[in-house]
């Protein structure tokens, strides 16, 4: 935290060095695996899947997407060698080792495979154009997408435009997501990138994606990704605070801290909280989900059941469907980490809690200041909304593409400037 330093580009020199195709780049993943698109509502997609989806222009987006990203890295392999790239994605090898080793023992291997390769493209695209696009560029593009997505999603759904537009005033908004709890997380990661990046020369942009993200917050009625948005606020004044004021080891102390103190206020004062308001503590039922997905993922307690099998639609969830029915259509287990273990077992569960931990806390020192608290919020923001829906763990997750597009660019501006 004590390298305060502007922030650089290395981007290299030859063919697709043009920002503007890196940019393009960037803006088509981020609408991807953000899975922003003008969906009908009310459906369970298949948006961890290649080549699932139905309607035609997505499949022909998608397609050029996966040939450009593919492009890239043989051109960046081939012109800079595996180096940068390893050194980039090492903290998540042994996770995704762990993944691929899972599939073996799943139910549907080959729809464990899928979904693990497409949480590695993920994570792969965000890494590349973290790594060849200027900081300030990768920084503006991000947030202009950011407010074009925010400002449609609200003008859709303020509107009434869109065709469940009715039942959005009772539930929620959804604005260019499938549901409100998709658009609420999209906005909470959002509102954490907007309040990282902002600066006392760069405020506008940055301020006008918060103040979207804020009303998309409200209007999506998602619950926890509020609580979420709220915990990142805090973290992210404090972290700005302390900055360059405390020793690498001392930040890592007090955001471990922060975090085991949401973790016990969300465990044991709010449930409290909750009955005393006269709300629901078992949040919507989901302490019902929460023991029969358990009691089902130890069954297969070691190696789990496959990626994919609890996090997603499968003839898994689709059995469990049958006991909680009077709950609604439950297809997750509404718990990153239950998912997680059902997934791939407590090998994979104790793989990603230390991976994850060390990708967001442990290895800031690497980094630049302004990418290193980017990443820590982000990684607050999953872990804490994780404990009530379930996030993108081996699968396609708009936190992995962000949290390696900053990465990238920490790595690259920090080993410039030594």
């Amino acid at each position: 935290m004590k390298n305060t330093g502007a922030l650089r580009s290395t981007a290299t020199a030859p063919a697709l060095d043009i920002k503007w195709v890196w940019m393009a780049l960037m803006a088509a993943a981020m609408i991807k695996f953000s899975n922003s698109w003008i969906w009908t509502g009310g459906t369970m997609t298949s948006v961890g899947l290649i080549f699932r989806e139905t309607d035609v222009p997505l499949y022909i987006f998608q397609s050029i997407l996966w040939v450009s990203i593919l492009a890239a890295l043989v051109w960046d392999v081939s012109s800079h060698g595996t180096g940068p790239m390893v050194s980039i994605l090492k903290p998540v090898t042994v996770l995704a080792s762990v993944a691929l080793a899972c599939t073996l023992f799943g139910e549907d291997p080959m729809m464990s495979m899928r979904v693990t390769l497409l949480w590695v493209v993920t994570i792969v695209s965000g890494s590349l154009v973290g790594r060849h696009l200027k900081t300030e560029d990768a920084i503006a593009t991000m947030l202009w997408v950011f407010f074009v997505i925010l400002s449609l999603s609200v003008v859709l759904s303020g509107s009434g435009l869109q065709e469940d537009a009715d039942i959005q005033k009772q539930t929620g908004w959804r604005g260019l997501f499938v549901h409100k709890n998709a658009f609420g997380w999209v906005a909470s990661l959002m509102l954490a990138v907007g309040l990282a990046t902002w600066r006392r020369q760069h405020w506008r942009l940055p301020t006008a994606v918060c103040l979207l993200a804020v009303v998309s917050l409200i209007g999506a009625k998602s619950a926890t990704s509020l609580v979420a948005g709220a915990c990142v606020l805090g973290h992210v004044l404090i972290y700005r605070s302390l900055a360059g004021r405390v020793s690498w080891g001392l930040s890592v102390l007090w955001q471990v801290c922060y975090l085991l103190f949401l973790v016990l206020m969300s465990q044991f004062v709010m449930p409290i909280a909750l009955d005393l308001l006269g709300k629901d503590p078992t949040l919507t039922g989901r302490t019902e989900i929460w023991g029969i997905y358990i009691e089902h993922a130890m069954e297969h307690p070691l190696f789990g059941q496959g990626p994919g099998t609890f996090s997603g639609k499968s003839v898994v969830t689709e059995a469990l469907l049958n006991r909680l029915g009077h709950l609604g259509e439950i297809y997750t287990p509404h718990n990153m980490y239950i998912a997680v273990l059902g997934d791939s077992g407590l090998l994979g569960l104790a793989t990603f809690l230390v991976t994850v931990f060390l990708l967001v806390f442990g290895l800031g020192h690497q980094l630049h200041p302004l990418c290193a608290g980017a990443i820590a919020s982000l990684g607050v923001l999953f872990l804490i909304s994780g404990m009530a829906e379930t996030r993108e763990v081996f699968n396609a997750g708009f936190h992995w593409f962000l949290i390696f597009v900053f990465r990238s660019m920490g790595l690259q501006s920090q080993e410039k400037q030594t």
